[in-house]
């Protein structure tokens, strides 16, 4: 997300991640903002809020179902990969229904 990669230089914003979920007939995203130290000051917070609105409305979220969420979160509860610790950006946890399936 350009939004975040431009704010990274700007605030402490040490990372974010996108968790994919689904429920009760929409997919919900949630966006995990990882920040340096802390919590956010009201701009930062309110800064963040708006690049990633801006970012969901050119992505057509609200016309596709989706529900986003912004989540203020330490570094330590962002997920990484258990074999190579690397960051996993996307998460998909949506179910997987075969066609044959009701």
């Amino acid at each position: 997300m350009t939004v975040f990669h431009n704010l990274r230089d700007s605030f402490t914003i040490f990372d974010f991640q996108i968790i994919v979920e689904h429920d009760e007939q929409k997919d919900h995203l949630i966006l995990n903002v990882a920040l340096d130290q802390g919590e956010p000051t009201d701009a930062t917070r309110e800064l963040i809020l708006q690049g990633a609105f801006r970012q969901f409305d050119e992505w057509n979220m609200k016309s596709a179902g989706a529900v986003p969420e912004i989540r203020f979160v330490s570094k330590a509860d962002l997920i990484y990969n258990t074999r190579t610790g690397k960051l996993r950006r996307i998460i998909d946890r949506r179910l997987k229904i075969k066609p044959d399936q009701p």
